[in-house]
């Protein structure tokens, strides 16, 4: 096995201005672009709901703050909706009640079976976060086997992909299901022995921060064996480094779970001009997006192609082929 890859240590949890956002609420579904008085691609106009996970999480706020870019940026207005994550995202989309999202591909698969999303562009290289009570003595997988622990809320793509994970060790916690901050208000009563935490970048989470505030942590560390086991369910999964002193309860090294398959989706009845602007409006506000959302930093469209997991909307992939990439005639949906 491979070294771990190591990403540099983001800022401290981002803040935003959520004026933009709107949590909850059926705004919408795959709206068709209206006609521009001044002509251009960069004149395209449409409402467009969108969704991404729990308000309390990193996700939300990288979508709040990510559509505000390109709803600044463009003739599109565009709404915010918290949800419980991945799989009822994808399921949203699907059913046309909003027209992207964010989705773990295998997530999606789950919820949907044979689903019929099409990719934008991925948003970042994302990583788990194990958390359990340094009381409890745990420092590997296995140790979590029988613990009363929170693996995520359900509806969350990554509650169940944890969950896989585990049971690929052959560990069966006693779970415990619940959004972060009802984990998180557990974790301090003494309710719960930990939780799990999926997000972007390997900076400090501030619901992991609080959680560690009332009661000291620790993080699961996956030996490489533990990680080729996990690959051979999941080969999509890397080994990814949170740096010792991360949180001052961890002094060392963490070897963790990360994954690449995290993007943003739309349903392919989504207009391709839609699709297509709010694609060239992040990529060509790239810098500005890397300076909001530091996990984007060092993707490219051509970095983008090499990794997506799902097939490209139409819209996204006219303007991939704009850029001189050459997108396979199969991965487009």
């Amino acid at each position: 096995m491979g070294k771990s890859t190591k990403l540099p240590l983001a800022g401290a949890a981002l803040t935003a201005t959520l004026a933009l956002a709107a949590c909850g609420g059926d705004t919408g579904g795959l709206s068709a672009p209206d006609e521009d008085e001044q002509g251009g691609q960069s004149g395209t106009s449409a409402s467009l709901a969108t969704s991404w996970g729990p308000s309390d999480t990193d996700w939300y706020l990288y979508g709040a703050e990510s559509m505000a870019l390109i709803e600044e940026s463009s003739a599109l207005d565009i709404t915010v909706q918290e949800s419980a994550g991945s799989e009822e995202n994808a399921i949203r989309m699907d059913a046309g009640e909003v027209d992207l999202g964010m989705i773990d591909v295998q997530g999606a698969e789950t919820a949907l079976g044979e689903h019929e999303l099409a990719a934008l562009y991925p948003i970042s290289i994302v990583l788990w976060q194990l958390v359990v009570g340094a009381d409890t003595d745990a420092e590997t997988p296995a140790d979590l086997d029988g613990l009363h622990w929170n693996a995520g809320p359900i509806g969350g793509g990554s509650t169940q992909i944890t969950m896989d994970a585990l049971e690929a060790l052959g560990v069966t916690p006693d779970y415990y299901e619940a959004g972060l901050g009802d984990a998180v208000s557990a974790y301090a009563g003494r309710q719960i022995e930990g939780f799990s935490y999926r997000g972007a970048g390997v900076q400090a989470t501030g619901a992991i921060l609080e959680a560690s505030s009332s009661r000291p942590i620790n993080l699961i560390n996956f030996a490489d064996e533990d990680i080729a086991t996990v690959q051979d369910q999941n080969p999509a999964i890397v080994p990814v480094d949170i740096p010792g002193g991360t949180y001052s309860d961890v002094p060392n090294d963490i070897q963790t779970l990360g994954y690449w398959g995290v993007i943003v989706a739309a349903a392919p009845e989504l207009s391709e001009d839609v699709a297509y602007e709010v694609t060239a409006q992040f990529w060509e506000n790239i810098d500005e997006v890397n300076e909001r959302l530091p996990q984007t930093e060092g993707l490219t469209p051509e970095v983008a192609i090499d990794e997506l997991l799902l097939p490209l909307h139409p819209g996204a992939a006219r303007y991939y082929e704009e850029q001189g990439i050459d997108i396979p005639e199969d991965m487009i949906r």
